[in-house]
């Protein structure tokens, strides 16, 4: 299942002094200084993150037992460790906090109207992800894990079909010229890259338009667009930073985090554990 509405940012005043159809290019600059910049094949597009990830890394890790080898470890991305800018952005109430909260009450509200058991599911997990994951691993102490700023603002781009399979929830908020040509979101029937189905809908672009579903079901991607700028904001929830802690609790975590968020290699151990 799957939910479109819009976003009036003049309806709130914090927020349209960034995101207003003059204005969201305050916003970008705010996301583009604040977040930690990547860029990766699926969206062939420049990135800026911020919350938590468990993405590939040498450092931090964690070690269970007897287990001869380390596991990847939790950890706030590197512009959001405390005291950084982006974390100070995402832990602060002001317009992100009015648009995250905006965000996630619509999110709400489509997941409980739409009332299958995967809806339920995903409820249930968004309250338990606000009692178990740290705040510092999340979007303005929201369920969200994560908030990807998509899009560089070259007047054009494209982005190429893709899952988000770490995801349980992605509600995406769209930022940018209304007179762009092309870059309708498209949505595939299909459960497979290989098997794509049918083409289900495509969604033209609008400034303060939220997407909202399971996107780690969802073939989708942005058509190619030309004589604007155009970007996406994914807040997301994200599978494998959850289970980290439905599983482990903060028995790992609370190290890393009691250690300052150390940048230099660091592994979390059990009590007992006295390997390297």
């Amino acid at each position: 299942m799957f939910m479109k509405t819009k976003i009036s940012f003049h309806d709130h005043c914090i927020m349209s002094n960034f995101l207003s159809k003059t204005r969201y290019h305050i916003a970008f600059e705010i996301f583009k200084n604040g977040g930690s910049k990547m860029e990766t094949n699926k969206r062939m597009m420049q990135m800026f993150l911020f919350g938590g990830t468990i993405g590939w890394s040498r450092t931090p890790m964690f070690h269970i037992g007897r287990s001869e080898k380390n596991h990847m470890l939790p950890r706030p991305v590197v512009s959001c460790r405390p005291g950084n800018y982006g974390y100070l952005l995402t832990h602060s109430d002001n317009w992100l906090q009015k648009l995250t909260n905006t965000v996630q009450d619509l999110t709400i509200d489509f997941l409980t109207k739409d009332d299958s058991k995967k809806s339920k599911e995903v409820l249930d997990l968004t309250r338990k992800c606000k009692q178990i994951v740290p705040s510092c691993l999340r979007i303005c102490n929201s369920f969200f894990t994560a908030m990807i700023v998509v899009g560089d603002f070259s007047g054009g781009g494209q982005i190429p079909l893709h899952k988000d399979n770490d995801d349980h929830i992605n509600a995406i908020v769209s930022i940018g010229d209304n007179n762009i040509k092309g870059g309708r979101t498209i949505y595939y029937s299909g459960v497979k890259m290989k098997d794509l189905g049918k083409k289900e809908r495509a969604v033209h672009f609008e400034h303060g338009r939220v997407q909202i579903g399971y996107f780690d079901d969802i073939i989708h991607g942005a058509e190619k667009w030309t004589d604007g700028n155009r970007c996406i904001i994914n807040f997301c929830m994200k599978k494998k930073i959850l289970n980290h802690f439905l599983q482990f609790g903060d028995k790992y975590y609370s190290q890393f985090m009691n250690a300052g968020y150390p940048r230099g290699l660091f592994v979390s151990k059990d009590s007992e554990d006295t390997s390297v």
